[in-house]
C-alpha cells in the first residue's frame, strides 16, 4: 500500500527543504567508512535528483516520468527502463514536442541502465541529452544536461575508464563554470576537482 501511495504524484513537496550535499555526506559518514570521493559524488547526485523532481512536475511532465523516478528509487530499474521506453515511443517526435519529459526520460533510462550494469547502453543516452538539449536555456533542461555530463563521468570512472572522463569534465566545466545557477556552478567545480584528482601528481 505504501509503495502504491508513493507512485501517485502529489502536489505536496517531498521535503520542506532539500538537504544540501554536505548534509547528505555527513549522514553517509555515519554509515560508510572512507570512500570520500564516492560519497561526495553520491551526495551531489541525490541532492540534484530531488531538486529536479519539482521542476519536472512544474513543467506538467507526464505521470510516466514521475513513475520512472519512483521505480528507479525503489530499486526496480528494469521497470523504469520499460516506462522510459514507452514514454519516448509515445512523446518523442510528436508535432508538439515535450522537451523536459523527453530529456528526463532519456536521463532516467540512462541512470536505470547504469544501475543494471549496462553502461555501454547508458552512455550514449547521456550523450543524446547533451546533443539534443545542450543549447537549451530552460533551467530544468540545463540541469538535465549538466547531470548527464556528470553522471557519464561517474560511470566512466566506475568502469575504470577514467581517462575517458577527462573530456567529459572539460565539457561540463566549459558549459557551466560561469552559470547563473549555483548548483550548476557547483557541479562544474566538482568536475574540476575530479579532473585534478585524475591528473598525474
Amino acid at each position: 500500500f505504501r509503495q502504491e501511495r508513493r507512485r501517485v504524484p502529489s502536489a505536496r513537496p517531498l521535503f520542506s527543504t532539500i538537504p544540501t550535499p554536505r548534509q547528505i555526506k555527513e549522514f553517509l559518514d555515519q554509515y560508510v567508512i572512507g570512500q570520500d570521493h564516492a560519497k561526495k559524488v553520491l551526495s551531489v547526485a541525490v541532492h540534484n535528483h530531488y531538486k529536479r523532481l519539482p521542476q519536472i512536475e512544474n513543467e506538467h511532465a507526464p505521470v510516466e516520468l514521475h513513475k520512472s523516478n519512483v521505480l528507479r528509487d525503489l530499486n526496480r530499474p528494469d521497470e523504469a527502463v520499460a516506462i522510459c521506453d514507452e514514454m519516448l515511443k509515445r512523446f518523442d517526435g510528436q508535432g508538439a514536442p515535450l522537451p523536459v519529459p523527453i530529456a528526463g526520460a532519456l536521463y532516467n533510462k540512462a541512470h536505470a541502465l547504469g544501475t543494471l550494469n549496462r553502461t555501454d547502453e547508458a552512455l550514449p543516452l547521456y550523450d543524446e541529452v547533451v546533443r539534443r538539449f545542450g543549447g537549451a536555456t530552460e533551467p530544468p533542461l540545463r540541469q538535465l544536461v549538466a547531470g548527464s555530463l556528470f553522471s557519464k563521468s561517474v560511470f566512466l570512472r566506475i568502469k575504470n575508464r577514467a581517462p575517458e572522463a577527462i573530456p567529459v569534465y572539460d565539457e561540463l566545466i566549459q558549459r557551466f563554470s560561469d552559470a547563473s545557477e549555483p548548483n550548476l556552478r557547483a557541479m562544474a567545480a566538482m568536475a574540476q576537482q575530479s579532473k585534478t584528482d585524475l591528473q598525474p601528481k
